[in-house]
């Protein structure tokens, strides 16, 4: 036992010596580096195989997401500018089609004037005959009056065929007006209404736009004079588009400046008259539901009056 404690002993002793040594050293090093080494490489391979797989489903999700959003934004922006297409298509078919009818009724009306023409060479060559047969019995003076008389009835068809429809002029103002509407020159456009002297391109004018349209904004767009011109022609006969008068006429009662030089001119006349005709309009539509609010407009008149 003793002699096998001794050589343990001395196995002790020489693994501490060659263990001490650089070399031992060096060699276990590089035994454990070799081994951390491939464990370090294996982990690393495995790890960044794993981020690369997420990295790219990642990814690929993203640019599905970024391709669905631009499609969804083409889309989009496709059907606005269908819509923005089909508005302006509308408006030009409102503005082309009085035109065309226009038209289509200028060229009747040279074609009228052709036949009105063709008329008067057949009659003319009608005269010579006549007027052979008549040279025994008629003097000269009597065939001039006869060539006059065949001259002036032609002249007179013609007159009557180019005579213009009632409505041409009012097709035309109202295409004026709804230009300078889409062009947002709303004191032209009521301007140009209310200088016609026709209610009705007044009332036209009216309906094109709402009231929150045309007053909404800070600075109301109509001047004072064409807000008096408004409320002088639309205070005439509220029995008929009342609902439309009377939306229109508290706005406008509403942005008068009584401190406003022509304001102060013409407000008492023009309210006195706006006054009698809501008067009127009430006594004769007690029931109306219209009613209640002419006596506010009243009130309200009646205080811009003081």
């Amino acid at each position: 036992e003793k002699e096998m404690m001794t050589k343990i002993g001395g196995l002790e002793n020489r693994l501490a010596k060659e263990l001490a040594t650089s070399q031992s050293r060096e060699a276990i090093g590089r035994a454990v580096a070799g081994g951390v080494t491939e464990m370090v490489e294996s982990s690393y391979r495995q790890a960044f195989t794993q981020q690369a797989a997420g990295f790219e489903r990642a990814l690929g999700s993203m640019l599905r997401q970024m391709s669905d959003q631009f499609l969804a934004g083409s889309r989009e922006y496709e059907a606005a500018l269908g819509r923005r297409m089909e508005v302006e298509n509308v408006g030009v078919k409102d503005i082309v089609a009085p035109l065309v009818s226009t038209v289509q009724g200028m060229a009747g009306e040279f074609r009228q004037m052709k036949e009105g023409v063709e008329r008067i060479r057949v009659e003319q060559g009608t005269l010579p005959r006549q007027v052979g047969e008549m040279r025994g019995e008629v003097t000269g003076q009597e065939v001039g009056d006869i060539v006059k008389k065949e001259v002036l009835d032609a002249l007179d068809g013609m007159n009557v065929s180019m005579t213009p429809q009632p409505d041409v002029k009012n097709i035309t103002v109202e295409q004026n007006i709804q230009t300078l509407v889409q062009a947002g020159r709303l004191n032209d456009a009521f301007q140009t209404a209310l200088s016609s002297n026709n209610l009705s391109l007044v009332v036209f004018t009216c309906e094109l736009l709402n009231t929150t349209q045309v007053f909404n904004s800070a600075i109301c767009p109509l001047s004072q004079s064409v807000l008096l011109s408004l409320i002088q022609q639309l205070s005439v006969d509220l029995g008929e588009k009342t609902e439309v008068k009377h939306a229109y006429l508290h706005e406008a009662l509403v942005n008068l400046d009584p401190e406003n030089p022509t304001t102060k001119v013409h407000i008492k006349t023009v309210l006195g008259q706006l006054e009698q005709s809501l008067k009127k309009y009430i006594q004769a539509n007690p029931n109306s539901k219209m009613t209640r609010n002419m006596k506010i407009l009243v009130m309200a008149a009646g205080s811009q009056m003081q």
